[in-house]
């Protein structure tokens, strides 16, 4: 079938072996949140409260930490700099709330990131051994605990992951790189 703006993926024809399982664990194509960086100065006490105000959630403070509302969730990338997500319908309503936020202070930005990420979700009994395929980053319990996000080399491509479950990740690679990343993971789960 040719392709066409409907059936477009960035996972390109490695999307359409999606889902694929293989024992018990699955790798799928998960929904695409909508994405914004804001920036900030973190050492200013007044913007974490008009932060928290206005996004009804406290921005982090630490390396991979991730801080959630019901509907919101906010990463750490480094100082004065979060990733914000939330659902693709709230795209407009969070844009709005960020340029009420930025508008109140002389150092800080935002910028609509959705489309610069594919995401993927890897689950099941063996989506750590399947991770750890492709990562030297420490993805034990200890390490990595349900909740936790860390941006890492995953293959050779910079990967966001976020546990979000016992046995479940979120995986966020480059769009452009998007059908890599999915033969990448499908390839790492065949032989798990």
């Amino acid at each position: 079938m040719p392709e066409t703006a409907a059936n477009w993926s960035p996972f390109g024809d490695s999307g359409r072996d999606l889902p694929m399982t293989r024992e018990g664990t699955t790798i799928a194509i998960a929904e695409t949140p909508a994405a914004f960086v804001l920036q900030g100065n973190c050492r200013d006490g007044v913007y974490y409260k008009a932060a928290e105000d206005v996004l009804g959630l406290a921005l982090p403070k630490l390396v991979s930490e991730v801080v959630r509302s019901e509907t919101c969730r906010a990463f750490w990338l480094g100082p004065d700099m979060w990733l914000l997500l939330a659902p693709a319908a709230e795209a407009v309503e969070t844009s709005q709330k960020l340029a009420v936020l930025t508008a109140r202070f002389l150092h800080a930005s935002f910028i609509e990131t959705t489309e610069t990420r594919a995401w993927l979700k890897l689950e099941g009994p063996a989506a750590r051994e399947t991770l750890m395929k492709l990562t030297a980053r420490d993805l034990r319990d200890s390490a990595f605990p349900i909740g936790a996000c860390v941006g890492a080399l995953l293959g050779p491509m910079h990967a966001l992951m976020e546990r979000v479950g016992e046995d479940a990740y979120l995986i966020a690679g480059p769009t452009s790189s998007a059908e890599f990343l999915a033969t990448m993971m499908r390839d790492a789960l065949a032989y798990a």
